[in-house]
């Protein structure tokens, strides 16, 4: 009877893998493809295709309006027009115009999965200037 079970829904006798093979690879969520060569993050900067749907992407996002919206009542957004958080999406910070802080903060998401930003704060407590941050120096954390 388990003979039979085993053999409907494709059991079989246990197999060595080699290390190479397309099984072993994709256990370890490692692609492969049919050239043999095997693409990474550190190998991925070096392909002009890689960058150039990069910079595609990210000057796009860049171009974008940045608008920011309070919701009233359950469907219906207003924009708004004056609050503390417009000041540093306008002009996040004296090296940084709007257009490359987001071109470069989605650079980071695209090539890194996310993207870290610093709230700077004036006297008041509000924020007054965005910085970004490498999100290779980042350790995410769950709070408690």
């Amino acid at each position: 009877m388990w003979d039979r079970l085993k053999s409907m829904f494709g059991f079989r006798a246990q197999q060595s893998v080699h290390v190479s093979s397309p099984a072993m690879a994709s256990l370890f969520a490692v692609s492969s493809n049919s050239a043999g060569v095997h693409v990474n993050k550190t190998s991925a900067l070096n392909c002009m295709a890689y960058w150039s749907g990069i910079r595609l992407l990210s000057e796009s996002m860049g171009l974008m309006p940045i608008r920011l919206y309070r919701a009233q009542g359950k469907t219906t957004p207003v924009e708004v027009t004056e609050h503390d958080s417009l000041g540093p999406v306008r002009s996040p910070n004296p090296t940084q115009t709007p257009f490359n802080f987001v071109q470069t903060g989605m650079a980071h998401v695209l090539t890194r999965g996310n993207v870290y930003a610093e709230i700077a704060t004036n006297g008041a407590g509000n924020p007054a200037e965005l910085w970004l941050m490498d999100p290779d120096d980042i350790e995410p954390q769950w709070a408690s």
